[in-house]
């Protein structure tokens, strides 16, 4: 569900025109931040293991460093149509990759 929310979120700011340079700083910010989080929550459950987790959020600390690098030189970095496929396919993997462990996991 999260990726129809951010999709409906930035389709909704842009239909309206009320994006602001501080929405593309903050949104992928927030946007990391609930996709982290149902992330960690997997971890328990055993649904990924830790260490694709840990690679998945410290990529998301690396983007959002040079986010900040790139907003302490008065330049906006907003998220390219490259980076939201990405963002599609892997949340796709991720849903994928737990629904065949679940199924399959005794194979």
């Amino acid at each position: 569900m999260p990726p129809l929310r951010i999709f409906l979120d930035g389709y909704l700011a842009r239909k309206n025109h009320l994006v602001t340079n501080f929405g593309k700083f903050m949104d992928p910010l927030a946007d990391k931040l609930l996709v982290c989080s149902a992330l960690i929550c997997l971890i328990p459950l055993g649904e990924l293991p830790a260490w694709y987790v840990v690679i998945l959020i410290g990529r998301e600390f690396v983007i959002s460093g040079f986010r900040l690098v790139a907003a302490d030189h008065n330049i906006v970095i907003a998220a390219s149509i490259f980076g939201k496929a990405k963002n599609s396919q892997s949340n796709g993997y991720d849903h994928f990759a737990s629904f065949t462990d679940s199924c399959f996991g005794f194979l």
